[in-house]
């Protein structure tokens, strides 16, 4: 089903407003790691779980477009997941 240009604007502006603010970007941060976002989604012997971690960062990577995640966001995000991992 495509949507329409007013329909996609609708809907960016709602992901938005769910992932705006430190308590969206924890989430996202969140989600980034359990989809894998920014690591190899690929199980050497396993098409089945390779293709459940690339459905996975299917996921995240649609939230992260329709929010318009510029470089500089991918920037903090990744900043945020480091300092989460310390």
């Amino acid at each position: 089903m495509w949507l329409t240009r007013s329909e996609l604007k609708r809907r960016q502006a709602l992901y938005r407003r769910v992932f705006d603010g430190p308590d969206g970007e924890a989430v996202l941060a969140d989600l980034a790691r359990f989809c894998r976002a920014f690591a190899t989604t690929f199980v050497r012997g396993d098409p089945h779980a390779s293709a459940l971690g690339e459905g996975r960062r299917e996921v995240f990577n649609r939230i992260a477009a329709l929010i318009a995640l510029d470089e500089d966001g991918y920037a903090r995000l990744m900043a945020r997941l480091l300092r989460e991992e310390e």
